[in-house]
């Protein structure tokens, strides 16, 4: 078995992948596995509250757009709807 050294750690080739170690223990994995959960919820929690401020921007924006154009021509009014 061919191994690698690397600073302090040895890779070994484990069914053709090289790992760092050896898995940890149950807890300690599971512990793991939440709190990467925990980073992608929040992570996919961030980007909907800036897409929610975004539309609501947009939607702001094309009713004063509405607006100034029913002042220039009350005919705009009836095509924007």
């Amino acid at each position: 078995m061919k191994t690698f050294q690397t600073g302090r750690q040895r890779l070994a080739p484990q069914e053709g992948i090289y790992t760092m170690g050896s898995a940890g223990s149950l807890p300690s994995e599971m512990l793991g596995a939440g709190a990467a959960g925990t980073g992608v919820a929040l992570i996919l929690f961030v980007v909907a509250q800036v897409r929610h401020q975004e539309r609501q921007a947009h939607a702001a924006a094309m009713a004063e757009v509405r607006a100034l154009q029913a002042r220039m021509n009350p005919h705009f009014s009836c095509l924007t709807r």
